[in-house]
């Protein structure tokens, strides 16, 4: 009988009773809104006063991503209020700058596999397979194919060429060092005649983006038995075609000024007029600069205009990062 009573009540609500509002203290009430609102603006006008005014004028734009990204290895800079207000531009900018760094790690990265991505990496993971990649990925192997270079083919050498860089100590070099150590020595030789030789690997393009990364049976062997992961990787390659990628992005965007550098040397200009001067600074070391103590001095002034696309070659590091690729 309990439960069916309360059923009926919760059936049939009583109905709703008018409360009147006391308004004995609205004056109370209506300063501490107004306190509270006073508050709250101070609060707002303080959090926007520390931070940084946002300037017409050339800005580095930087990538603001938690995702893997290109970001680390490149330099952009570009004219803040060309186009839009300072501030707008800058937080466009900065959006389309971020998607084009992640979309091009993903694309030409070989070192991490993604499930709807085609890159190097996954060519490397399906051998003798018809695959569609991005079409980025396939212009940069149209290029690649054109200039009939084989570097790409060199991946087995890379690997093992790459490791001299994370030595701390000379001792630690000679598993690295094909100089040093005869047995790599003739490792790599043979790694080079598999790389050479179309029979033995060749990407084959195949139209509308789609390619085979072709691998003959005697390659398969040996690499099965050197452990050998990848047959094709950009390697040193690599940041030049992602500059143009990423340039390619912004103009597309309607970004058509601004500079892309990236730490390892490639620089993108994208002035798609030849009114605007430029000006390089070309550096050189010196082994022993006892005037000054630095051991980087200014060799020449590159001047230029318009849109350019530079490869500049350095005997020293340019920052921290690239530091290990340095002696």
């Amino acid at each position: 009988m309990g439960r069916q009573a309360r059923d009926r009540r919760e059936n049939h609500p009583r109905p709703v009773q008018k409360i009147e509002l006391n308004a004995r203290h609205t004056k109370v009430r209506l300063a501490l809104a107004f306190l509270f609102l006073i508050v709250g603006v101070g609060m707002i006008v303080y959090s926007l006063s520390g931070r940084p005014a946002v300037e017409a004028g050339w800005t580095e734009i930087e990538a603001l991503s938690k995702e893997a990204n290109c970001a680390t290895d490149f330099t952009f800079l570009y004219p803040l209020g060309t186009l839009d207000s300072p501030v707008a531009e800058q937080r466009a900018l900065v959006s389309l700058y971020t998607e084009a760094c992640e979309d091009a790690y993903r694309i030409f990265t070989n070192d991490v596999e993604y499930e709807n991505e085609h890159n190097v990496r996954y060519l490397n993971a399906h051998l003798n397979e018809e695959i569609e990649v991005d079409a980025a990925l396939y212009a940069a192997f149209e290029e690649i194919a054109g200039s009939e270079d084989r570097s790409i083919y060199l991946a087995p050498v890379y690997e093992v060429y790459d490791g001299i860089f994370y030595c701390v100590d000379p001792s630690q070099t000679v598993d690295f060092d094909p100089r040093q150590n005869e047995s790599l020595r003739a490792w790599c030789a043979k790694a080079c005649v598999y790389a050479s030789d179309p029979a033995q690997v060749d990407l084959e393009l195949l139209k509308d983006n789609r390619v085979r990364l072709k691998v003959s049976e005697d390659y398969l062997s040996f690499a099965q038995a050197e452990e050998i992961g990848s047959f094709i990787d950009f390697y040193w390659m690599k940041n030049a075609f992602i500059a143009d990628y990423l340039a390619r992005r912004l103009e597309e965007g309607g970004y058509s000024v601004g500079t892309l550098s990236s730490f390892d040397g490639f620089l993108r200009n994208l002035d798609a007029s030849m009114d605007t001067d430029y000006s390089l600074n070309l550096y050189d070391r010196v082994d022993d600069d006892k005037e000054t103590g630095n051991p980087i001095r200014q060799a020449a002034v590159l001047h230029y205009q318009g849109g350019r696309s530079i490869v500049c070659l350095r005997n020293y590091p340019l920052n921290t990062e690239a530091g290990r690729y340095y002696c």
